[in-house]
C-alpha cells in the first residue's frame, strides 16, 4: 500500500487556560490544492474546538489505497488508542473526495460523542445528487432580465451561483458527490446559431437575447467549474423539454417525435449548451405539455410510447452520442405497463429515473412499480430513484416530517437495481409554472417573475421560515446516509442526529420526536380509515370534487376517528419535543429551528383536522339538519386553530390558510382562488352557525 502521508492532524488541550491549538499540515504535493480535503480539514478542525476539552490528544494521517483515483469515494479508518487518551486515526482513501469523507466521518462520530473504531466504507449508489428545484436559478425567468446592456441582471445571477457553491460544502459533508439543478428549460443559454434548418434564424443579430446569452453563459460556466474542481462534484441540470423560443413555429416546422426538425432543434440547443456550459449531463423531464414562460411556448411532441420513445432516442443522440455527456431520463406520466414499449424502443444503455411513490411523493403512495418485481424495470435498465427531502405535501421545509418510510423503500430499491439517488431539495413552485398568458389571474404586468418567490424556504441555509435551523436537514442527511448504506436504520439515523446536533441529554427525545412525525403527517391527512390521502395540492388545501364525494361516504364516528387519531399524534409529537432542554442544545439557532417546526407542525395538524371534520359537518348539517350541536362545535375549534396562524403570516398565505396569496393561481383549471383559500371557507360556515341548535 502506497503510503502519501498527506496530512497530519493533532490537538493538544491546554484544560487550565481553556485554548486549543490544531495545527495542520499537508505535506504531500500531490493533494496540497485539494480544496475538498482542506475543507473537511478544517471542518474537522472547528468541530474538535467546538468539543474541546472532551477530545484532548488527537492525530489523523490520511494515506492513499494503492487504487487511486480523483474520482474515488471509498474510505477505511483504523483507530489505535495509545498512551492515555491518545488516539491516532489513519485514514485510508483512494482518492481526495475518499479522503474528506473519512475526515467527516471522524467528525461527525465524534459530534455523536460515539467512539472512534476501524470501519470500511464504499457508497451504495453510485451517484447521489441533491436537486435544488427553482428557487436558485430559475431560468428562464424575466425576473433576472434588465433593461440596460447586458439585459440581464449578472450581479443576481452571481449572488445565486455563490449561494450554490457554499451548498455544495454542505453537501459534500452529507456525503453527496454531485449537485443538480433545475430549470424550466435551457432557452436561457442558446441562440440556435448551428441549428441547421434552411431559412430559419431564431434570433436576429440586435437581439437582446444574445447579450443575455453571452453574459449567462460566462457566468454559469465558472460556476460550474468552481464546484467541479472545488468539490471534485458532477453537476448535471434538470430541464423540461419541449420548449421552443418564438423563432421556432411547432406547426411551420412539422415538429413531430421522430422528425429531422425536431433532432436539429435538440441537436442545436445541447451542442450549443454542452460546448458552454461544463455539465456532466442533463437529467431530462419530457412531458406531454407544460408550461411556457419568458415568451417561450411549450409543446406536446408525443402521445404514444413509441413517440415518447423517439424523442427520449433523439435527446440520447445528441447528449450522449454527439456530446459524451451523461443523460438520464425522468419517467413522467409513464405507468408501469408502458414500460415494455418503452424500454423496446430506447437505446439499451439509457438511463431512467422514476419517483420512489407510485404517484406524487405522498406519504400514504405505494413503492413505485418500477421498483418492484412488477415490471423488474430497474433490473432491465440503469435506473436513479427520486426523493422528495423539500416535503412538498407536509411543509415545505418549515416543518417536521421525517421520512422514515424510506428505510423499508431505499433498502427495497437498491436491492432492485437502482444505481443512483436523487435527492430533491430546496423547491419553489413557480420552477414550471407559466409566467404569462390568459390563464394568469391578477396580472398587472403582463406577466409575473417567480424568482426567489419562495426562497425563505431553504434547507441548509438560515431564514426567516427555518429560524436559523431547518429540521429537513434530518431528510437531506439521512438519504445521504442511505445512498452510502442503504439499509441504514432509522432509529440509528436519528439517535446520532440527536447527539450531533442537540446533545447526548437529549437525543433520546430528538429521535423519538423525529419518528413520530412522519405517522401524525399521515394521519393528518388521511381521508379515511384506510388512511387514503384527502385532498391537498401539495400543502394547500385543494377539494377536488369527486375526493370530496368519497369523503362525505364516511360515517360521522368515522370522521371523528380521523380527526381524533390525527390530533393525538399530534399531541404525543409535543409533548416529546417538549422532553428537549434547550440550554443543552449545542447552538441556540439549532433548537430555536427545531421548536419553530415543531410548532408549525402541530399547528397545522390540529387546524387542518378539524377543518377537515368540519367540511363534513358542514355538509350533512346544511343538506340533512344532522347534529347542529356538533357543527357548531366543530367550527369554533378550527376558528381557535386558524387564529393562531397570525403567528406565521407567510406559511399562513403562502399555504392559503389566513391569508389568500394574491401570485399563487396560475392555472384555473387546476386551482380555484376561493377552493383553496382556508379562511374563505371557514367564514361561510360561521355564516351559516344558527343561534342555537
Amino acid at each position: 500500500m502506497m503510503l502519501l502521508s498527506f496530512l497530519f492532524l493533532s490537538l493538544f488541550q491546554s484544560i487550565s487556560s481553556g485554548a486549543s491549538l490544531i495545527p495542520i499540515r499537508i505535506t504531500e504535493p500531490l493533494f496540497q490544492d485539494e480544496h475538498c480535503v482542506q475543507f473537511a480539514c478544517s471542518r474537522l478542525q472547528g468541530i474538535i474546538t467546538e468539543l474541546s476539552p472532551t477530545y484532548v490528544n488527537l492525530s489523523v494521517t490520511v494515506h492513499s489505497f494503492d487504487s487511486f483515483s480523483y474520482e474515488g469515494e471509498s474510505f477505511n479508518l483504523e483507530v489505535s488508542q495509545l498512551q492515555g487518551d491518545y488516539v491516532k486515526v489513519n485514514v485510508f482513501a483512494n482518492g481526495p473526495r475518499g479522503a474528506a469523507y473519512g475526515l467527516f466521518h471522524i467528525g461527525h462520530t465524534l459530534q455523536a460523542q460515539q467512539a472512534l473504531v476501524d470501519v470500511s466504507k464504499t457508497p451504495d449508489f453510485a451517484l447521489r445528487t441533491e436537486s435544488e428545484e427553482g428557487q436558485l436559478l430559475d431560468f428562464p425567468d424575466r425576473g433576472y432580465w434588465t433593461t440596460q446592456h447586458p439585459f440581464i441582471n449578472t450581479t443576481l445571477i452571481q449572488q445565486e451561483c455563490d449561494q450554490l457553491v457554499e451548498l455544495a460544502g454542505y453537501l459534500l459533508e452529507d456525503g453527496y458527490n454531485s449537485l443538480t439543478i433545475l430549470h424550466h428549460e435551457l432557452e436561457a443559454y442558446v441562440t440556435y446559431d448551428n441549428l441547421k434548418l434552411a431559412n430559419v434564424t431564431v434570433y436576429g443579430p440586435n437581439d437582446p437575447h444574445r447579450a443575455r446569452v453571452a453574459a449567462l453563459q460566462s457566468i454559469i460556466a465558472k460556476f460550474v467549474k468552481e464546484v467541479q474542481s472545488k468539490f471534485r462534484f458532477k453537476v448535471y441540470f434538470q430541464p423540461y423539454e419541449l420548449s421552443l423560443p418564438p423563432g421556432l413555429n411547432q406547426t411551420t416546422l412539422n415538429i413531430t417525435a421522430g422528425s429531422n426538425s425536431l433532432s436539429a432543434i435538440v441537436d442545436a440547443r445541447y451542442t450549443e449548451f454542452l460546448a458552454t456550459i461544463p455539465a456532466d449531463g442533463i437529467i431530462i423531464t419530457v412531458s406531454d405539455s407544460w408550461s411556457p414562460r419568458a415568451g417561450n411556448t411549450f409543446i406536446k411532441v408525443w402521445s404514444t410510447m413509441e413517440e415518447l420513445a423517439l424523442v427520449a432516442t433523439t435527446f440520447y443522440t445528441s447528449i450522449v452520442e454527439k456530446n459524451r455527456k451523461d443523460l438520464v431520463v425522468r419517467l413522467w406520466e409513464v405507468s408501469s405497463t408502458d414500460w415494455p414499449v418503452l424500454r423496446d424502443n430506447t437505446p439499451s444503455n439509457m438511463t431512467f429515473s422514476a419517483k420512489q411513490t407510485q404517484g406524487d411523493y405522498i406519504l400514504s403512495e405505494p413503492l413505485n412499480d418500477f421498483f418492484s418485481a412488477k415490471t423488474n424495470a430497474s433490473q432491465d435498465r440503469k435506473f436513479m430513484v427520486l426523493v422528495d427531502a423539500f416535503r412538498e405535501y407536509n411543509g415545505w421545509t418549515s416543518t417536521l416530517c421525517f421520512m422514515q418510510q424510506w428505510e423499508q423503500r431505499i433498502a427495497e430499491i437498491y436491492n432492485a437495481g437502482a444505481v443512483s439517488l436523487n435527492v430533491w431539495g430546496a423547491w419553489s413552485p413557480g420552477c414550471t409554472w407559466p409566467d404569462s398568458g390568459p390563464e394568469l389571474l391578477n396580472q398587472s404586468s403582463g406577466f409575473k417573475t417567480w424568482r426567489g418567490r419562495w426562497n425563505d424556504y431553504r434547507i441548509y441555509f438560515p431564514t426567516k421560515s427555518n429560524a436559523g435551523f431547518s429540521m429537513t436537514r434530518a431528510n437531506t442527511q439521512y438519504a445521504a446516509q442511505l445512498g452510502w448504506n442503504s439499509s441504514t436504520k432509522a432509529t440509528d439515523f436519528s439517535l446520532s442526529f440527536g447527539q450531533r446536533y442537540f446533545g447526548t441529554a437529549n437525543a433520546a427525545a430528538l429521535a423519538q420526536t423525529l419518528m413520530l412525525s412522519e405517522n401524525a403527517w399521515r394521519a393528518t391527512q388521511a381521508a379515511g380509515p384506510d388512511g387514503r390521502f384527502d385532498f391537498q395540492w401539495t400543502i394547500v388545501f385543494n377539494p377536488h370534487d369527486q375526493n370530496m364525494k368519497d369523503f362525505f361516504l364516511h360515517t360521522e364516528s368515522e370522521v371523528t376517528a380521523i380527526r381524533v387519531n390525527a390530533t393525538n399524534l399530534a399531541d404525543e409529537l409535543e409533548t416529546a419535543a417538549s422532553k428537549i432542554n434547550p440550554s443543552l442544545v449545542p447552538n441556540k439557532s439549532t433548537y430555536t429551528g427545531f421548536s419553530s417546526a415543531v410548532n408549525k407542525s402541530v399547528l397545522y395538524m390540529r387546524t387542518y383536522s378539524w377543518f377537515k371534520e368540519t367540511c363534513w359537518r358542514y355538509h350533512f348539517y346544511i343538506t340533512k339538519k344532522l347534529n347542529c350541536t356538533g357543527f357548531v362545535n366543530a367550527v369554533s375549534e378550527t376558528r381557535k386553530f386558524m387564529d393562531m396562524w397570525s403567528r406565521y403570516p407567510q406559511e399562513a398565505t403562502n399555504w392559503q390558510i389566513s391569508r389568500p396569496d394574491p401570485i399563487l393561481y396560475s392555472r384555473p383549471d387546476f386551482f380555484n382562488s376561493e377552493q383553496l383559500y382556508m379562511e374563505k371557507w371557514v367564514e361561510t360556515w360561521e355564516s351559516a352557525v344558527p343561534k342555537s341548535c
